[in-house]
């Protein structure tokens, strides 16, 4: 998985050069502004990993990890958006791209975790098939 996502990472960062007719979101700049598609990429490249760290942090919460992901995506482009008051100000929909991206990456982390805890779940009832046939060798 961690192969995929620095492949991925690096083929959108390769492939976005501000020559290119297309942005970080594969889309044209005339479709979505470039600055637009930053910060909604931003926000997913955020909001993933803060969603994995946050099922590890919460009790192993899938809901809760997601809504962990987006509030990081959103308190992160908060920041960005406070050091940015001196040269361009605050940009409210700069924020809410940011937050976008943020719940993209947030149910992609969801549907990760979904995929985890279900091959934990089989697992599980492998071992209890086990030790079940292990106890039934044992009484005979």
């Amino acid at each position: 998985m961690r192969i995929l996502v620095l492949f991925l990472l690096l083929s959108i960062s390769c492939y976005s050069q501000p020559n290119d007719k297309r942005g970080w979101l594969f889309l044209k700049h005339e479709t979505l502004p470039l600055d637009k598609q930053i910060h909604t990429a931003a926000g997913a490249v955020i909001s993933y990993p803060a969603t994995l760290m946050a099922y590890n942090f919460n009790g192993n919460r899938r809901n809760n990890a997601f809504i962990w992901g987006v509030i990081g995506a959103a308190f992160i482009g908060t920041l960005n958006e406070i050091s940015d008051i001196n040269t361009t100000g605050f940009d409210v929909p700069d924020l809410l791209y940011t937050t976008a991206g943020g719940v993209v990456g947030s149910f992609g982390g969801w549907l990760t975790l979904g995929r985890y805890e279900t091959r934990e779940q089989r697992k599980l009832e492998k071992i209890k098939k086990r030790d079940a046939n292990i106890d039934a060798a044992r009484i005979k």
